[in-house]
């Protein structure tokens, strides 16, 4: 009985994983390419949400964040492989150990990957853009304009935001499950001593 439980809840943690990844990918695409032919691929162009405040603006980043290794054919190829060296890592990772991780680090790799997988599509040059399509435009406090991103992004953000809470926490149960491992050492310590003793 329980082990079918187990094996239900395990099933059910599996589709909520293959939805809830291709979903977030499927909504980065879908996101890029209605931006993408709405503006006619052209950069530059676009639409005022909130004024001075919010964007849907093409521009295409040939680099990483903030056009870090921009316009330069070696860098989008180290990005690009470095993007699908995240994504086989992270996707082996989560197969593998997905029964035994904590719940923090399954959300973060929910992210991570389709974040990952989203940008790399754009990299090796699928919809033949000459860059990662970023629509996302802010304008901070009036005078300040945030990079150009895009829902990949977003969701690369978000997944090391959650890596860094899961690690914070999982120290914290660590130290409590050594703790215990010590008192129960302890314990079982007395017990040989009182055993001895009483013989």
């Amino acid at each position: 009985m329980k082990n079918s439980l187990k094996d239900r809840r395990f099933v059910t943690n599996l589709i909520v994983c293959i939805v809830t990844i291709v979903g977030l990918l499927a909504i980065d695409i879908i996101t890029k390419l209605v931006v993408y032919y709405h503006f006619d691929g052209k950069e530059g162009a676009n639409i005022v949400v909130i004024k001075d405040f919010f964007w849907i603006y093409l521009t295409f980043n040939r680099g990483a964040l903030a056009g870090f290794l921009a316009d330069t054919s070696f860098g989008r190829v180290l990005l690009a492989i470095i993007s699908v060296i995240g994504t086989i890592v992270s996707t082996y990772f989560l197969v593998k150990k997905f029964s035994k991780l904590p719940i923090l680090y399954r959300i973060a790799l929910y992210l991570f990957i389709p974040g990952c997988t989203g940008n790399l599509i754009d990299r090796v040059g699928i919809y033949g853009t000459p860059g990662v399509i970023d629509f996302l435009r802010f304008r901070l406090f009036g005078f300040y304009d945030f990079p150009v991103f895009n829902f990949a992004d977003m969701c690369l953000t978000c997944s090391i935001i959650m890596f860094a809470i899961a690690i914070i926490f999982t120290k914290d149960k660590e130290k409590e499950q050594v703790t215990n491992e010590v008192e129960e050492d302890i314990l079982k310590q007395k017990e040989k001593e009182n055993e001895v003793s009483s013989n």
